[in-house]
């Protein structure tokens, strides 16, 4: 099992979102005075899928927009205040594990904590320019 302390460091080596590419500084003006700031978020949204586990193989970084919108199912458009924002799905957060975080990616060890089996892992692809807008490289 990875360490509490492994745990911890994620931010501070990528501290970018790993799906838009937003940093701390880069709140939309949409997201008004709600607090923002790079957070931890499990690759399995809400309960029933994975066990919340304090284990960096179960976790990616997430700005606080795409946490919010992280669901099961991905790809459906919600809004969030008054803008068009859509979802990241299961399939995309474990895309986007292997993918930003590649030495912390076990589909195996996933799969043997994973509540049935997980999704193909899918990118977002219409978060890809922003990303790379961000961040130089979409990979």
């Amino acid at each position: 099992m990875t360490d509490a302390s492994d745990y911890a460091e994620i931010i501070r080596e990528k501290p970018w979102c790993w799906a838009c590419g937003r940093d701390n500084r880069q709140r939309p003006k949409f997201w008004a005075g709600a607090p923002w700031y790079l957070q931890r978020a499990h690759i399995a949204a809400g309960s029933g899928t994975m066990p919340r586990l304090v284990d960096r193989r179960a976790i990616i970084v997430l700005c606080p927009l795409c946490h919010h919108v992280h669901r099961h199912t991905g790809g459906q458009v919600v809004k969030v205040n008054g803008q068009d924002v859509r979802t990241l799905g299961d399939e995309h957060t474990l895309w986007i594990k292997c993918v930003r975080d590649p030495e912390h990616c076990y589909p195996t060890w996933i799969s043997e904590h994973w509540i049935g089996n997980p999704p193909a892992p899918n990118e977002p692809t219409w978060l890809r320019d922003e990303y790379a807008s961000r961040q130089g490289s979409a990979y």
